[in-house]
């Protein structure tokens, strides 16, 4: 049924985690904990913070429990690259686990390091995208090194290439990326989106702690979409408030629901979306529509 938007009842819905590190074999190297392996530090283990069984056992069964828990009917398996400071996950093996779970992983999508030469990068988003089947490709700037800016004109070779494929960039942006908070700065994606008008261009954590230009920025540019996942639906995150403000702002459009697993239960960040009480158009839009329309399913 979602591969016919236009067959769709009135009162369907689902969800689509658009951002998902699944403890699959191959995803060994990437990571997913942070630069000290454990999601269970400062500040990430806040009051309220849940345990989660399958990244704690990294457990395929388990997570297929927690995505039935939590309604979760469908994700994108989100490859990394970042050399040695957060890990790396092969793009085959993204791939792989779309073709082993094809009934869960809607899409894949595969990463690049702009460390390892744009060159490289370049031909790995054609073997991607042309050879394993991704749908999209996560660049991650900030963690590069040396560390760049969203918009640095070293990666617009990437861009350029993944727009002529048809491939949907994923750039991720928080204060974790980069050697300062200006590295998150959405203006620099802005200019990006405007020269490459025909691309889609995603924001992985939303640029936080830039909330209101991250906002602003997706409202500007018709072919720029946020993923705000924990930031919004952790327990005690400064001001996630702002991110409902703007979904409801935006009536739902150009933002998207993904949860960062591991970061945060697949249950917590469920209801913690909906303890926000969005008016059924809008969540529906930000849960699952979105992530239909940008899919092109």
């Amino acid at each position: 049924m979602p591969g016919f938007p236009g067959m769709v009842p009135e009162d369907f819905t689902m969800i689509i985690d658009f951002r998902m590190r699944p403890p699959a074999k191959g995803w060994e190297t990437m990571n997913m904990h942070g630069p000290e392996r454990n999601v269970h530090i400062y500040p990430c283990n806040g009051p309220g913070v849940e345990p989660i069984p399958s990244s704690d056992q990294y457990s395929m069964p388990l997570l297929f429990e927690e995505m039935e828990e939590a309604g979760i009917d469908k994700a994108v398996a989100m490859g990394r690259n970042t050399g040695t400071v957060w890990g790396y996950v092969k793009n085959e093996a993204v791939a792989q686990v779309v073709r082993d779970y094809p009934d869960t992983f809607v899409a894949g999508f595969g990463s690049v390091d702009p460390a390892d030469g744009i060159r490289a990068c370049v031909d790995e988003v054609q073997h991607a995208v042309k050879d394993l089947g991704c749908r999209g490709i996560v660049i991650e700037p900030g963690a590069s090194s040396p560390a760049l800016y969203p918009n640095a004109p070293q990666l617009y070779p990437v861009y350029d290439r993944c727009v002529e494929l048809g491939a949907i960039v994923v750039v991720s942006l928080s204060h974790f990326l980069g050697p300062d908070v200006s590295y998150q700065n959405p203006a620099c994606m802005q200019k990006v989106c405007r020269d490459f008008p025909s691309g889609k261009f995603i924001i992985a954590h939303a640029a936080f702690p830039h909330i209101l230009p991250s906002i602003a920025a997706c409202i500007a540019e018709k072919n720029l979409w946020l993923i705000p996942d924990n930031y919004m639906t952790s327990p005690g995150y400064p001001a996630r408030n702002l991110w409902a403000e703007g979904i409801n702002y935006v009536q739902g459009r150009h933002m998207l629901f993904g949860t960062a697993y591991p970061y945060l239960g697949l249950k917590q960040n469920v209801e913690g979306v909906k303890a926000f009480n969005f008016r059924k158009e809008y969540y529906d839009k930000y849960m699952y529509q979105n992530a239909l329309e940008i899919l092109e399913m």
